[in-house]
């Protein structure tokens, strides 16, 4: 993703959106190429809080959906029990 926004003439932020209860910039761009599935295009949904991408689709020139990453669930700034860190060790050796 981070490559995609390296050149600030290949896309721009759309506005705002909320997805998974969070609020989120709509960025959309192109990619400056077509890539063997026959995406040149993207759609990034990123949390305004965090910078987490929390949906990314690549598309044709004609919005034909290629791929697509979606974040079902997040949870943020909640509290870790400790215990789910502890592991049980006693059937490990030292090497």
């Amino acid at each position: 993703m981070i490559s995609y926004l390296k050149d600030y003439d290949k896309w721009e932020i759309e506005g705002t959106d909320v997805f998974l209860e969070r609020y989120c910039l709509k960025i959309s761009g192109k990619f400056g190429y077509v890539s063997r599935y026959g995406a040149s295009k993207f759609i990034a949904l990123i949390d305004k809080n965090t910078g987490i991408i929390l949906k990314f689709q690549t598309l044709t020139d004609n919005n034909i959906l290629i791929d697509s990453l979606e974040t079902k669930s997040i949870k943020l700034d909640t509290v870790i029990d400790e215990k789910v860190f502890e592991k049980d060790l006693k059937d490990y050796k030292k090497e």
